[in-house]
């Protein structure tokens, strides 16, 4: 059996030549890249093409080769499973934005995002949300997991809200961070600090710019939201400092549920809560 025409163009067979190199569509997202260079011998092997590009070229730009051929093998899979159809220019453009956005995460966290290794109670006028989201692939599910507390770490509500659809645990933090948002405002919360681990949802919440990646919609959403606070604080602590939010919502997977907790929180909870309780009276102590 003959190979397959190639889905894009359907000029010639789909070889892994054609596909990422000689295809009218890739040679626009080569271009719009301005990696011409990328495709200069038809007569090169597939194997050959990419070896010879590594040899003579620098890690940057292999960097950018690589994510190229990523996003041309993934949309070329979009179109053939979802009749999603992309131009070469477009595919150029999610590469860049892609390349952007490993970028952004490599940069340092500014002091309004320093990271922190265990968790503190808020300062005496505000409110704490903690946010975290346990996410599964294989059903596309996930469940959110929010505490809020204050200055004493005392618990005014814990919630779990299980989702459906969740394409990615991106998206799973990001619409956890946007549910936090939302809770306290049904509560009519109005100084508050969101915080979380998932530090890329967290910088762009933190920045001006117009974000363009997969979870757009929600950090659009929660930068409007956070508006109607008097005072709202999104800040980044790290995972181990997280503990209490991250077994809420791995409970509420397990159980696949819905919950809302006024002053209490979930079973198999209570000893990181009661760690972060115990080190803020430790604090206040200390201060007095």
């Amino acid at each position: 059996m003959g190979a397959v025409n190639c889905r894009r163009c359907n000029l010639e067979a789909e070889t892994r030549e054609h596909l990422f190199r000689d295809c009218p569509t890739t040679k626009e997202t080569w271009e719009t890249l301005d990696m011409v260079e990328s495709a200069p011998d038809e007569s090169m092997g597939y194997n050959d093409w990419v070896g010879n590009f590594f040899e003579y070229n620098s890690m940057s730009q292999c960097r950018k080769f690589v994510c190229a051929l990523w996003g041309i093998w993934s949309f070329r899979n979009k179109l053939i499973h979802e009749n999603e159809t992309k131009t070469g220019a477009q595919i150029a453009e999610f590469v860049s934005n892609y390349l952007r956005e490993l970028d952004g995460v490599k940069q340092p966290i500014p002091d309004r995002c320093a990271s922190k290794n265990r968790w503190e109670a808020p300062a005496r006028t505000f409110w704490r949300i903690n946010f975290n989201a346990a996410f599964n692939k294989q059903n596309s599910e996930s469940c959110s997991g929010l505490v809020i507390r204050n200055d004493k770490a005392e618990v005014l509500c814990s919630k779990t809200i299980f989702n459906k659809n969740i394409p990615t645990a991106f998206a799973a933090e990001a619409l956890a961070c946007y549910q936090a948002i939302l809770l306290e405002l049904q509560l009519d919360l109005r100084d508050v600090e969101i915080e979380g681990d998932a530090r890329t949802v967290i910088k762009k919440l933190q920045e001006n710019g117009e974000d363009r990646s997969e979870i757009a919609a929600y950090t659009k959403d929660s930068k409007e939201m956070a508006l109607r606070y008097r005072h709202c604080i999104f800040q980044f602590l790290h995972r181990e400092a997280n503990e209490v939010s991250h077994r809420i919502a791995h409970e509420g997977m397990k159980n696949k549920e819905n919950t809302y907790l006024m002053n209490r929180f979930p079973l198999g909870v209570e000893s990181a809560m009661m760690a972060d309780r115990r080190r803020t009276e430790m604090a206040h102590e200390q201060r007095r």
